[in-house]
Order: C-alpha cells, then sequence, then structure tokens
C-alpha cells in the first residue's frame, strides 16, 4: 500500500465524490488519500442482520406483575431474578418479567443475566418511578459496576496478555481485512480488540490533538474496535465490521488481542417510562443520574421506552456494542444546565449502536459520544434533538470516530427553563480547542446526511487531519469555523453523484443485505 501524502495533496480531495450512485447501487470510491465513508450498516442489534426479537416467538413471559402498590423494589427484581435463573432458549432468551399499566415505586433495578426482558404495557401506560435521592445511582443498571479509571481503559481486557502487531503498512478506514506477524493464535469466531496507540508521532500529525496549553500527552487517547473474526487464511484476518479510521503504521505500530471479557447479551427493555425525580423542580439534583445504564453488553435493544427527569443521561451505554435503540425519549432533564449533566443519549466507549426513530429535549448534548478513540461506528437515524442548551457533539471530546447522522434534525421549539439560554450551535463535528480538560478534535469520519437545523441555528463541520468529516445534502445553515479553532475547510458541500437515497444507512444495509 501506497504512504501517506503530503498535507498540501489532501486539498485535492475536497473535489473527489465520495458518493457514487448508477444502475441502482452504492460505490463509496476512497479519495488520493485513502478517506472514504465506510459502511456503517453494521450498526445496531446483531449487526442489524436480524430484526429484533418477537414477544411469543423470540421470548415468552414468565412473570406477569399487575396492581403496583407501596414500593415494588423488590417484587419486580425477585421477578427479574427468577427469569435470569432459566435456560436459554434457541434465540438467546430465557423470558420476559411483563408489568402491567400503573405507577410503579422503585429505588433501583439489575439485570445482569443473558436472554431476560423487561417489558411493560406501553410507555404511556406503565411507569417505572424513582424514589431514589442519590445523584451516583442509575434507575435500571444493566450488566457489571463501571471499571474505576475510564474511558483510557475500556475495551482492554486481554490487553495485558498476547498481542500481535498488524505488518499491514495502511488499514484505510472502511477496511475489513489486515495482516499479522506470523505465529498468531487468531481464531475465526474470536472477540478481539484492534489498539490504535496514541504515539507521538500520531499526535504530532494531529497537531498534538488540542491546542496549548492542553496538547494530549502520549497513551492518552488510544482507539480500540472491538470485533468477530469471521477468516483467517495465514496471517490475512478479516472481521465482521470496517475500522473506522485508516490505521498508518507509520505514525502507530497497532496490535491485536484477544477480548478476554464476558459480554452480557439479548437483553431488552420495551414499553415503559422510567421517571428519575419525584420532584417537579427542573434543576434538582437529588436523584439518580441516569435512567438506564448498560454496561459491557451486547445484541441488546431497547423499544418503545420514554426516559424523562433524569439529571445526567436517559441512556448511557458503557463499553458496549451492536445495540438499538429506537422509538425512544430522553426528556424533560431536572438538573442544573452545567457541565456533565443533560447528555439525553450518550455513548462512552460503545460501538456500532444504532439510535432510530429517538427523541430528546432541553438537552446540554442531546445525542454523544463521550467515549474519546473507543466510540466509534455508531448511527443516529431520524432523530430529532429540541431545545438545546449545547450542541449535539458526534463526539464531544478526544477523537471519536465514525458516526453516522441520518437524517437528523435540530430545532427550538419553545422557551427555555428560567435563567436558561438556548444554543444556536445545534451540531458540532470539529475541534474543540482547550474546551474543559483540552477535548481536542472530537470527531473523525463523522458523517452528517440529509440533516436539518433550522433557523437560527447553526452546525459546524470541521475537517481534521488525517481524515474527514462530511456534510452531505443537508439543509440549513451549516459552517466549518469555529472560534474554538479556527476555520477547517472540506467538509462542507461534499462531492456526490448520482440521485442520492434518503437514507444512507437503509441503502447500505440493503445493499449489503443482498450482496451477501
Amino acid at each position: 500500500m501506497e504512504e501517506p501524502v503530503a498535507d498540501e495533496e489532501e486539498k485535492d480531495s475536497l473535489t473527489h465524490s465520495y458518493i457514487e450512485v448508477a444502475n441502482g447501487s452504492l460505490k463509496f470510491p476512497a479519495d488520493i488519500n485513502g478517506y472514504k465513508i465506510p459502511d456503517f450498516s453494521y450498526a445496531g442489534y446483531r449487526n442489524s442482520s436480524h430484526s429484533l426479537p418477537s414477544a411469543d416467538i423470540h421470548y415468552k413471559t414468565i412473570v406477569k406483575l399487575q396492581m403496583p402498590s407501596g414500593d415494588e423494589t423488590d417484587r419486580i427484581q425477585n421477578a427479574i431474578d427468577k427469569v435470569s435463573e432459566l435456560a436459554i432458549n434457541e434465540f438467546g432468551y430465557r423470558g420476559a418479567v411483563e408489568l402491567g399499566k400503573g405507577i410503579w415505586n422503585i429505588t433501583q433495578l439489575l439485570i445482569d443475566a443473558d436472554g431476560v426482558v423487561l417489558k411493560g404495557a406501553g410507555r404511556d401506560e406503565t411507569i417505572l418511578q424513582s424514589t431514589l435521592s442519590s445523584s451516583p445511582q442509575q434507575v435500571i443498571r444493566i450488566g457489571p459496576s463501571i471499571p474505576s479509571s475510564f474511558p483510557t481503559n475500556l475495551w482492554d481486557d486481554g490487553g495485558d496478555g498476547l498481542r500481535w502487531s498488524i505488518t499491514t503498512p495502511i488499514v484505510n478506514v472502511g477496511d475489513m481485512n489486515f495482516e499479522v506477524t506470523e505465529g498468531h493464535s487468531i481464531q475465526v469466531g474470536d472477540p478481539i480488540i484492534i489498539e490504535h496507540p496514541c504515539t507521538e508521532d500520531w499526535l504530532s500529525e494531529i497537531g498534538n490533538g488540542a491546542p496549548n496549553p492542553k496538547q494530549w500527552p502520549v497513551n492518552s487517547v488510544p482507539i480500540r474496535y472491538y470485533r468477530y473474526v469471521t477468516a483467517v487464511n495465514g496471517n490475512d484476518i478479516t472481521i465482521d465490521a470496517p475500522v473506522m479510521y485508516s490505521l498508518v503504521k507509520a505514525y502507530a505500530q497497532c496490535s491485536v488481542y484477544k477480548y478476554s471479557v464476558t459480554t452480557r447479551k439479548f437483553i431488552g427493555i420495551e414499553g415503559l417510562t422510567i421517571d428519575a425525580d419525584l420532584s417537579s423542580n427542573s434543576f434538582s439534583e437529588n436523584h439518580p443520574n441516569a435512567c438506564i445504564r448498560a454496561h459491557r453488553v451486547e445484541n441488546c435493544w431497547f423499544r418503545d421506552v420514554r426516559t424523562q427527569n433524569f439529571r445526567g443521561c436517559g441512556f448511557t451505554l458503557i463499553e458496549s456494542s451492536r445495540i438499538t435503540v429506537i422509538d425512544c425519549e430522553a426528556i424533560k432533564p431536572h438538573s442544573l444546565i452545567t457541565s456533565s449533566r443533560r447528555y439525553n443519549f450518550q455513548t462512552r466507549g460503545s460501538q456500532l449502536v444504532l439510535f432510530k426513530d429517538c427523541f430528546a429535549s432541553y438537552g446540554r448534548h442531546s445525542f454523544v459520544g463521550a467515549g474519546h478513540g473507543m466510540d466509534s461506528g455508531n448511527v443516529f437515524q431520524n432523530c430529532i434533538a429540541e431545545n438545546n442548551y449545547a450542541a449535539t457533539e458526534d463526539g464531544h471530546q478526544r477523537w471519536v470516530n465514525g458516526t453516522l447522522l441520518d437524517g437528523c434534525i435540530f430545532r427550538l421549539d419553545g422557551e427555555p427553563e428560567e435563567g436558561g439560554a438556548f444554543d444556536f450551535k445545534m451540531l458540532w463535528m470539529g475541534n474543540h480547542g482547550i474546551n474543559a480538560n483540552g477535548h481536542g478534535w472530537s470527531s473523525c469520519t463523522g458523517v452528517a446526511y440529509k440533516c436539518a437545523v433550522a433557523t437560527p441555528g447553526y452546525a459546524i463541520i470541521a475537517k481534521p487531519p488525517t481524515g474527514m468529516n462530511y456534510e452531505i445534502d443537508c439543509k440549513g445553515d451549516f459552517r466549518s469555523d469555529h472560534f474554538a479553532h479556527g476555520d477547517y475547510p472540506g467538509a462542507i458541500d461534499i462531492v456526490t453523484s448520482g440521485h442520492l437515497p434518503e437514507s444512507l444507512f437503509d441503502a447500505q444495509l440493503a445493499q449489503r443485505k443482498s450482496i451477501n
């Protein structure tokens, strides 16, 4: 493969056609630097290769609870524990706990077994009302507790064991195979981590990540991809989903190791509302930080779930992968309007997550990737962010890569809460400068496709070094400059050819399924 081209040649890519549509097929040709739009269709439950499970087909109700009264925590938790002990069926499920109509007062629930579903009678009918008054907690916790020091240690389990260097000079964005050193023991079906270390050479290529005095230190922003091996041919390894940023050996010696954690799988929540705060005070802080927190889970799903009155997040997904969040809401946060609050839908070191038809209101960062270089391959399709106090950020800080915003809408509709002020900057893919502790370049290989930013709002899409971001056929005021980073043009009005599909994700998925 060719070595990276000089910086001045990157300007040639700005006239390149990144999507070509002809005779019913889509092509995503790479430019002179190897930059291209990757296949985002692997996001979602089971890589979106299977439909979401259905009641009475894939799982059956085992415990049905009715008539809530008083504190129902123990009754619901005992039912979850009962289902958690059952055998797993051929679809990967044990069964469901079904809650009837009404308000169910609880403190906190835990799901920590594969194949368990918690369902209600619909989000307007079944309400889980938290009575907790402690802000660090979550109303529903899925999976184990969070490690004490993250995000740099996300996806690192197994990294202190055997590693094999990637010998391919450049694994381009969108690629799904590469070569490793001889003598490896990688086999088909292995869960692996592909690690791009944060080296001095790489930092030099990206302008040290953030401006002085908050430049990124060496080893502070590793990039890791969680993948399964689908083929091994000698030293050539094929994986189940593409990498979302080019791995250039000249900048960083990348490697592969086997991920040693057993994740929780096939867990679902549907048809209910989770209310995190009994108070009517929209600035209250004495209640759970999150409505749903999932950690180290994969092939899970959330459907028809409303989360409200949370402090930090409606949904927060940590070190998790291949998840679908569909037809869900994260609305009416209760907290101060300040840092580390009101991240309605958040990924934190999670990958290949599909958020579809979701709605967020009164957030600071309504849809946000906050897991540094460990967030990648995530898709927000037909989502709406309304009345934001700060921008939706596909990457909040430190090189989140490969996020698709597909047909999303950003708008104002109403008045801010007393003392608050809406932010007209509604979407931000760029360099966040020295914000906080040096957020710096937050986004690479980010795509805003047929999105709409309503007046008086605007969006920032800036071109990062060693990669691309893309604004394609969007409506509204899109800019490449901001006071935090200056002007990095090249990501606005991306060139395409042919009639573009209404949804990039749907078109890529349909094409992948037809080929397979």
